[in-house]
């Protein structure tokens, strides 16, 4: 035999493993001995040395002995091994990240409500993406109660608001999916909801007109968007042409003259009582969990709002609160 031979307490010095730990892998057969001495001493050479340091690095990795005896005997594939291990560690960094979002989250709301908050999240935060899904739809047919909604847009609007939730969530999704949870949990906005869609279906108008307009409206507002990429004001000469038509599709949609000077402070009455600011956290919500690019939708509503404002005002519509619809 060539080279050095080393006995457990010199091995132990050059490895930086104990010896207690250098026999132990030796009693399981994860580490023999090169030689044993007819006294009994266990020796090790250079190969040993690098076998020890082969399953401290797979035990760093969290690999068990068996593992180890198995992959350094040749009776296990190593590629095959690592990637059930890697699977593995992803799972345990997952499982930790989505255990810190909801830490986070029940920090948040304060002592008070800190346990009640993990007591609800705990169940929500295992559910699937089948059980999320469930969730979601559960919710939505609530919110739909009563609500005389075109049934093609209705699938539409399904498909964006509940249906295809990814299975993996990163951690800004699952954060997300906690908060859509919890809001959806209130039944002050599921209600609120309902109402905004009663209003806006059930008025008497036959249901291909009530769709056409809803896609006209989602058509204009990609429209406005564009005007306030390219720097436009709701005053400028723009600005003004796309508040005309705005003015005009809702002068349609609540049976008014177009040129009524009472119009803008109409629209912003119907506006007020029809917005709901958690709506627009739950699509914000929704498109981060489905990795959607931002909508321009609510920048634009607000756009059209301010422009209306400054009309109802300039025209001296009596303000928002006196005007009905």
């Amino acid at each position: 035999m060539k080279g050095p031979l080393y006995k457990i307490g010199e091995l132990a010095n050059l490895s930086g493993v104990s010896s207690k730990t250098i026999r132990f892998y030796s009693d399981i057969g994860a580490l023999p001995p090169a030689r044993t001495t007819e006294a009994g001493y266990r020796l090790y050479d250079d190969a040993d040395r690098g076998r020890l340091a082969t399953i401290r690095a797979l035990r760093e990795i969290g690999l068990d002995l068996p593992t180890i005896i198995d992959l350094l005997g040749d009776k296990v594939p190593v590629a095959e091994t690592l990637a059930v291990q890697l699977e593995s560690i992803e799972l345990t960094l997952r499982t930790a990240r989505r255990q810190r979002a909801v830490l986070k989250a029940a920090i948040d709301r304060g002592e008070a409500a800190a346990l009640a908050y993990l007591d609800r999240a705990g169940a929500i935060a295992k559910f699937g993406a089948i059980e999320r899904q469930e969730f979601l739809a559960a919710r939505m047919e609530r919110v739909f109660a009563g609500v005389e909604a075109d049934e093609e847009w209705k699938a539409q609007f399904w498909r964006g608001a509940v249906l295809d939730l990814p299975e993996e969530l990163s951690e800004a999704q699952f954060t997300a999916w906690l908060e859509l949870a919890e809001l959806l949990s209130d039944e002050s906005f599921l209600r609120r909801l309902n109402a905004i869609g009663r209003e806006s279906w059930n008025r008497p108008r036959h249901s291909a007109e009530q769709k056409r307009a809803f896609g006209e409206m989602n058509a204009f507002y990609a429209e406005v968007a564009e005007a306030i990429r390219s720097g436009h004001m709701p005053g400028d000469e723009r600005g003004r042409q796309l508040l005309e038509t705005y003015l005009r599709m809702q002068a349609q949609a609540l049976g008014r003259e177009a040129h009524d000077p009472a119009l803008p402070a109409a629209v912003l009455a119907m506006i007020e009582r029809n917005t709901e600011p958690r709506a627009a956290r739950y699509w914000e919500l929704i498109g981060i969990i489905k990795g959607w690019p931002a909508s321009p939708i609510a920048e634009a509503h607000g756009w059209l709002v301010q422009g209306l404002r400054e009309r109802a005002d300039k025209e001296g519509g009596g303000g928002v609160g006196g005007v009905g619809s």
